[in-house]
């Protein structure tokens, strides 16, 4: 089964407020998509090649996708 993050795990892995998170997807900066009965998600495979494209730092990148899974 496919993993994928929401809203609230993108911001934590971010280090971000979710509305910033929101307002990112308003203006189409970051990889996301919606499942019909879900909602917004994204995959983590997608956000980790948005940040290795200069967008976010991809320090610890594994570490920290790994805790929010975690949760």
């Amino acid at each position: 089964m496919e993993i994928l993050l929401t809203v609230k795990e993108v911001a934590s892995l971010l280090k971000v407020h979710p509305n910033h998170i929101r307002r990112l997807m308003g203006s189409r900066a970051i990889p996301h998509f919606k499942k019909p009965g879900v909602g917004v998600r994204f995959d983590p495979k997608e956000i980790k090649k948005w940040m290795e494209e200069g967008h976010v730092g991809v320090e610890d990148w594994d570490k920290k996708a790994q805790e929010i899974l975690d949760r």
